[in-house]
């Protein structure tokens, strides 16, 4: 069926559609697809969608870190402290709903 099925697509002209096979390996599929967006068989973003995103645990901190940088001025400078309470209010409902999700 398989052959009968490429030939026909093949008479027709009708291009190839690549599909990955994710798998269970997360670096070795970040591997392949890296190789299949550079040889032009997947698009970057159809590519960046299926790996995954950072864990729970790397959100927090990052978030936290970011928090702790805002309140020393670091993110935000001090001359504007409205835009440094919207940072510092922003980062605490991230880290709320980061932490949310871990529960």
């Amino acid at each position: 069926a398989y052959a009968r099925l490429v030939q026909e697509a093949r008479a027709r002209h009708v291009p190839v559609a690549w599909a990955p096979s994710l798998g269970w390996d997360v670096e070795r599929r970040r591997e392949v697809l890296e190789i299949a967006v550079a040889n032009g068989r997947l698009a970057a973003s159809h590519a960046q969608g299926l790996l995954p995103g950072p864990d729970r645990a790397s959100a927090v901190q990052a978030v936290k870190a970011l928090t702790l940088a805002a309140s020393d001025g670091v993110v935000v400078g001090d001359r504007d402290n409205a835009e440094r309470a919207v940072a510092m209010r922003a980062l605490a409902q991230m880290l709320d709903m980061v932490g949310s999700k871990r529960r």
